[in-house]
């Protein structure tokens, strides 16, 4: 029997599977299989990418796993043209589910555009930043490099339309997904997290620098330390507490809420502002700010500190 559920803000298809049908996926590799039915079922192209107040249809266990238990085929054809019938007539906006899944196909073609001029203004801001000492000096002469304080992720579209806002939020998380997924899973383990905030084609400058000056090691690798940690908390965070359901990886939901966030932060001020912009200097604050509120054991913190240490020499190739 086919059910109708909506989806609601925060939503993923792995989460909405292990939801449904429980105890009864036994593997990873189960939830995988139902997530595709899922997908395919309701015309999704690319089920990292559902949008909130969409109506799907959630066939029941033995449609996925058991099909022989369900008739024949014919019966089968039956039930999913009644379900689809079900859902245009379940509420007031079921009529726009088609064309809403049409859109979120469309713009998936264009999912990362957003996230990969994100992350150039990230770069190009650091450039700039490193070009002075003084953090004032810096600010005084930003203007003349053509890099702005602000970033827009809305791209000039209406910031108080939530479709479009969780639209263009989406988009943020499936680039990070787009670009630290190496594995391609459809979602961000540690392993692939961490490598993509340690290395990020730095590894080989620090290389360079400790070759060239033995003196400067230590700082580096403290340096890439801390990188580690404060990563290591804010993947625990995102994982937790971004909607998420801690099963130590991140998906695009989570990220996109990741994203809400920042654009909310205030610099701790307590005023959420949500204008569809990151300003540089939150932006590069924020990190801290969420991972200050982790308090680990003495103990722990120091097991954390040796572990990320191991890490940085290996990457190094430090003895």
């Amino acid at each position: 029997m086919t059910t109708c559920y909506t989806i609601q803000r925060g939503d993923c298809l792995w989460n909405i599977a292990k939801r449904t049908y429980g105890d009864n996926l036994k593997s990873n590799g189960d939830i995988a299989k139902a997530v595709q039915y899922i997908a395919e079922s309701n015309n999704i192209s690319n089920p990292d990418l559902i949008y909130s107040g969409i109506n799907l249809a959630l066939p029941d266990y033995n449609s996925i796993f058991c099909p022989e238990q369900e008739g024949t085929q014919e019966n089968q054809n039956t039930q999913e043209e009644n379900a689809s019938q079900n859902l245009s007539q379940s509420g007031p906006d079921q009529g726009n589910s088609a064309s809403q899944t049409s859109s979120a196909a469309a713009n998936n073609a264009n999912t990362t555009n957003i996230y990969e001029e994100y992350d150039k203004w990230l770069d190009d801001s650091e450039l700039v930043m490193q070009e002075f000492e003084d953090y004032n000096e810096y600010l005084e002469n930003r203007e003349s490099y053509n890099v702005p304080l602000t970033f827009d992720f809305m791209e000039g579209k209406d910031v108080s339309d939530d479709d479009m806002y969780n639209e263009q939020t989406l988009k943020m998380g499936q680039g990070e997904i787009e670009a630290k997924d190496y594995n391609k899973d459809g979602e961000v383990a540690f392993e692939e997290y961490i490598t993509q905030e340690l290395d990020g084609g730095i590894i080989d400058e620090y290389k360079s620098a400790i070759a060239a000056n033995p003196e400067l090691q230590d700082g580096i690798v403290e340096n890439l330390v801390d990188a580690y940690k404060t990563a290591y908390k804010l993947f625990k965070i995102i994982d937790n507490q971004m909607g998420g359901d801690n099963n130590g990886t991140l998906n695009a939901q989570e990220f996109q809420n990741y994203y809400e966030h920042l654009d909310e932060y205030t610099g701790g001020s307590g005023n959420s502002v949500r204008d569809g912009k990151f300003d540089i200097d939150y932006v590069t604050e924020y990190p801290e700010f969420l991972t200050g509120q982790i308090s680990l054991s003495e103990e722990d913190e120091e097991k954390l500190s040796q572990s990320a240490r191991n890490i940085v020499k290996i990457l190094l190739n430090i003895a």
